[in-house]
C-alpha cells in the first residue's frame, strides 16, 4: 500500500468510467488540458467505486479489482485496521465513526509520515467531472459496498483520519490496494 494505483487508460474528466472492455483512470486535471498526465505521473490516477473493483456487486472479502495478483482493494475492516494501529493511545478510534478520528492516524499516513504508507494528498474527481484538492486532501476507496460505498480520507489541516460514505461511486478517488 505505498502508492497510489496509476494504471488504465486516460479519460476526460466529465466521462464515466464504464467502458467494460478498457481499463479507464483519470488524472487530476485543472485546466482540461489532457495532455498533461504530470498529475497522474505525481499522484497516481483517480477511479471510480466500480471501475476500482472491477464492477463486482456485494464485494465478497478479498476483491482484486484492478490490484496486481495477490493484491486486493482493501476493505472497509482492513482499512479500520490500519486506522486502529496508528491512532495515539488512549485516544478512541471508533470503526463506526463518519468524521475524523483516530488521533495523529492521519498524520502517520501523510507523505513524511512515521507509518510509510506515504499518503499523497492526491484530490479527487467530482461526479460530472471537476477535479478539486489537490495538495489539500485525498480519498481512497475501499471495497466495501452496503447501500453506500466507504472511504478513507487525509486532509491536509486534519491530524486524523476521514472514514465516511457515498451513495455516489461516480466520485474519482485514489487506490491503494493491500497485500493478500
Amino acid at each position: 500500500m505505498k502508492q497510489n494505483m496509476n494504471i488504465g487508460t486516460i479519460v476526460n474528466g466529465p466521462v464515466n468510467q464504464n467502458n467494460d472492455s478498457l481499463l479507464e483512470k483519470y488524472c487530476y486535471d485543472p485546466d482540461g488540458n489532457l495532455s498533461d498526465y504530470t498529475y497522474c505521473q505525481t499522484y497516481g490516477a483517480l477511479y471510480q467505486w466500480s471501475e476500482a473493483v472491477q464492477r463486482v456487486a456485494g464485494t465478497p472479502e478479498r476483491v482484486q479489482g484492478i490490484c496486481p495478483s495477490s493484491w486486493h482493494v482493501p476493505t472497509d475492516a482492513e482499512q479500520n485496521t490500519l486506522d486502529q494501529y496508528l491512532n495515539d493511545p488512549p485516544n478512541v478510534c471508533d470503526a463506526n465513526r463518519f468524521d475524523y478520528g483516530c488521533a495523529n492516524a492521519g498524520t502517520k499516513l501523510k507523505t513524511g509520515g512515521s507509518s510509510g504508507f506515504e499518503g499523497l494528498l492526491s484530490g479527487f474527481r467530482i461526479p460530472g467531472g471537476p477535479f478539486t484538492g489537490v495538495g489539500v486532501q485525498s480519498e481512497f476507496w475501499s471495497s466495501t459496498e452496503s447501500v453506500y460505498f466507504f472511504f478513507r480520507s487525509l486532509n491536509s489541516s486534519e491530524a486524523g483520519v476521514y472514514r465516511q460514505y457515498t451513495s455516489d461511486d461516480y466520485y474519482g478517488f485514489a487506490l491503494r490496494c493491500l497485500h493478500d
